[in-house]
Parts: C-alpha cells; structure tokens; sequence
C-alpha cells in the first residue's frame, strides 16, 4: 500500500454510472433544463405561483445580476450633487 498519497481508482471528474444515465436521458428528452422551466412558465394552464416560480429560476439564465456601485465619498469627502439646468452649459458640453 502506498503511503502518503492515493493510488488507483477512478480519476477525478469521471461521472459514475448513474450521472451518464441522467445525462443521456436529458440529451435523448431534447428539452435542457432551461427548456424545461421556459415551458412551464409560458403554459397558462399551470398556476400562476409556479409560473412565477419557474420565471424567477429562468431569469438568473437570461439576465445578468446588478452589482451594487459604492456612491460613498472619496477620501471622507460627502458626496455632492449640482443640478444644473441644460440651457445653462457651454455648448461644447451639450451633446444633443
């Protein structure tokens, strides 16, 4: 027996048996999960809790994730906010 590190066995990242089954399936189906929760959402014979359900699951696929922007101060500075009037700018800075 080798001590100290594994020897043998199957290689790491290998699906077993059942894995491949679920796999083939899926594939021989022709529906992808994704498929799957996009019918079920636009089937209007389903109850609306698990269309919305399935529409919330399908969306993180189709619609990046809005990361929060830190408007915080620089350096402890407040944060300060101008409201200028349009008509007011040079016209170098109007880019209507």
């Amino acid at each position: 027996m080798a001590t100290g590190r594994k020897t043998g066995g199957r290689v790491a990242g290998t699906p077993n048996h059942a894995t491949l089954a679920r796999q083939s399936a899926i594939i021989a189906s022709g529906l992808s999960p994704l498929d799957y929760l996009v019918g079920v959402y636009r089937d209007e014979m389903q109850a609306v809790n698990v269309r919305i359900d399935a529409a919330k699951a399908v969306a993180a696929y189709c619609y990046p994730k809005l990361q929060a922007i830190d408007l915080g101060s620089r350096e402890g500075q407040p944060l300060t906010v101008s409201i200028i009037k349009f008509s007011d700018l040079p016209d170098d800075e109007k880019l209507l």
